[in-house]
This record gives C-alpha cells, structure tokens and sequence, in this order.
C-alpha cells in the first residue's frame, strides 16, 4: 500500500525533512511504501514541488498527515487533492491500518 506523506516544509530547519524520513521510515517498517517529495533538490519553483507532490498522491493508496499539516499552504493543497480523488487521508498510524484491512477485504 503506497501512502503519501503531506506535512509542513517551509519555514522548518532543512524543510523538515528529518520529520518526513523518520516517518517514511515508520511506514516502511509497517511494510507500506511511503511516498513524499522531501528528496528533491532545494531551489526548485514552488509550483515544481506541487506538481509533483500530486503525481505522487495519484499514485498512492492513502494520505498520511504529518503535526502541524494545516499551518502549510502546500500540505492544504495536497489535501484537497487528495479529497477530490476520493483518496483517504488520517493523521493516524492506526487509521492506515483500518484502510489497508479494507482495501484487502475490497471494500
């Protein structure tokens, strides 16, 4: 299951980066395949990050909000993407859980 990782970059130490790989890390271990833009290279036009930020949610099964989420333009408009993909979004490890056991059961 392909989870995309949304969370605040701009404004945090080396754009919050660590935060993003910590959690892609956490994912990994539950055996999800996290999915974030936090790699790419600094200097890029912000439209450039979006773009790809919603290729990324076209291709993932659930969206992952990392703390403080609301606070970035960018993490708001991943959401709203997202939703009108009808593609899940929690801020809950456990929620991801109840979305893989349904995606299993076909639901």
């Amino acid at each position: 299951m392909k989870i995309y990782i949304a969370g605040p970059m701009t404004g945090y130490k080396n754009f919050n980066r660590e935060t993003f790989i910590l959690m892609a890390g956490e994912l990994e271990r539950r055996k999800y395949q996290p999915l974030h833009t936090a790699y790419m290279p600094n200097g890029l036009p912000y439209e450039e990050y979006m773009e790809k930020s919603f290729e990324l949610i076209d291709r993932a099964d659930a969206v992952y909000l990392l703390p403080k989420w609301y606070a970035s333009k960018g993490a708001v408009r991943e959401v709203y993407f997202a939703h009108t993909k009808g593609i899940p979004i929690t801020e809950s490890l456990s929620m991801l859980e109840q979305f893989r056991s349904e995606m299993k059961n076909g639901n």
